[in-house]
């Protein structure tokens, strides 16, 4: 994805006298704990009715599907195929790798919390209490377990037990052994409104505590939970780890999806950055792989001495490849001051704007797959005696004044 940033100004008098102020810099900010490799995330978010694919630096590639009704806790398969359990819709719904939806099915119970067992089995749990245990074509085949109560997430271990996330707070382990018909264990409430849950690179199991703004870190051998110290989290409602250990959170109240280091590295806890920012009602989402991550440029471009009317003012922006043309979109910046191309591979791109009074500038920007490059560039006016073209009267006055400085 290339995003593009333009901000310009315009000045309607004659220029008297010829100054250059130009600003040319290009500078690649990797994801913050190194260059993540490989991975998306995929987001829901309440009322939307899809689902919002970006990298795993923050930078949205696209929306999957539409017309979901009430979407919780997403899974991916072993086949990349995404899981959703659509409660308002009573629906299992199956999307896969491209967002494309290859079935839809009953969803007993009112599913809302889901996990892909280490059978390939799909298994939900939601507003009736039971644990209902589906094929992985989406058929079910017998209900297991009555949780007794209202479950919003789940999670399967590398043994293959299940993982139950209660609303009032309780975990309950279910053992793969017993058919998960029997309880390991059941923890006491950790908190309010138990949410969205993943294990950590350390075996660990992380839950979200979203009224209690907590985050609560579990043995699963025994149960025993303490909180997991996270900066300033708000109503975190689902929890998933990168490759390389770091903990992408989704936060209700502060309507955001932030990064923090993870339990295995260093400053465990600290928030890194905000994700993705003015998300409204952030909720479940879930980590990708894929084969050709994508990278992002981010340019800001500033007229010289532009105090005019931005709307006539256009600006058309070009990224090259060498010398092909791989997009180029031209902004009215009396409407906007973006432009966003996206599915752009990672490589080596010539980022160029030019005013219709303005002198065109480039800057060669190099990205690797997850990086964020960002592109500042500041264009001089061309039209410097005012009659809304760049000519030879134009070059007549740097002529005059080729040699001039302030000293």
């Amino acid at each position: 994805m290339i995003r593009l940033v333009v901000m310009e100004r315009k000045e309607k008098s004659k220029v008297r006298k010829l100054v250059f102020s130009i600003v040319l810099t290009a500078l690649i900010v990797c994801v913050a704990g190194g260059v993540v490799l490989a991975q998306d995330f995929v987001h829901w978010r309440m009322y939307a009715g899809k689902l919002d694919r970006y990298t795993a630096g923050g930078f949205k590639v696209g929306t999957w599907g539409s017309g979901f009704n009430d979407v919780y806790d997403i899974k991916f398969d072993s086949a990349g195929n995404l899981w959703l359990p659509d409660y308002g819709a009573g629906a299992l719904v199956k999307v896969d790798s491209t967002g494309t939806v290859m079935g839809s099915y009953t969803g007993y119970g009112g599913p809302i919390g889901l996990t892909v067992g280490d059978d390939g089995k799909i298994y939900t749990c939601g507003a009736d209490g039971y644990v209902y245990q589906y094929g992985s074509d989406g058929g079910m085949i017998t209900p297991l377990y009555n949780s007794g109560g209202t479950c919003f997430g789940m999670a399967t271990d590398s043994s293959g037990n299940i993982y139950l996330s209660m609303n009032g707070g309780q975990v309950i382990k279910l053992t793969k052994a017993s058919g998960f018909t029997t309880a390991a264990w059941t923890t006491a409430s950790l908190g309010v409104y138990g949410r969205g849950m993943a294990f950590g690179p350390d075996g660990m199991l992380y839950v979200c505590m979203g009224g209690s703004n907590a985050i609560m870190k579990l043995d699963p051998a025994t149960g025993s939970a303490t909180t997991f110290t996270v900066d300033a989290p708000q109503f975190p409602d689902d929890v998933d780890f990168l490759n390389n250990g770091n903990m992408i959170v989704s936060c209700w109240n502060s309507n955001s999806i932030e990064l923090y280091n993870g339990p295995t590295n260093s400053d465990p806890g600290k928030r890194i950055k905000t994700l993705v920012a003015n998300v409204a009602y952030p909720q479940y989402l879930a980590v990708m792989s894929v084969s050709s991550p994508n990278a992002g440029i981010e340019a800001s471009v500033s007229l010289s001495g532009f105090t005019g009317d931005l709307s006539l003012c256009p600006v058309k922006i070009d990224v090259l490849q060498g010398t092909t043309q791989v997009s180029t979109q031209t902004i009215n910046m009396g409407t906007t001051n973006k432009a966003t191309f996206d599915n752009v591979p990672p490589g080596t791109y010539t980022v160029r704007a030019k005013g219709n009074v303005f002198l065109a500038k480039s800057v060669t920007v190099s990205i690797n797959p997850g990086d964020l490059g960002k592109v500042t560039l500041a264009l001089p006016g061309g039209d410097l005696d005012g009659n809304g073209t760049i000519d030879l009267n134009d070059f007549s006055i740097v002529d005059t004044n080729f040699g001039q400085s302030n000293q």
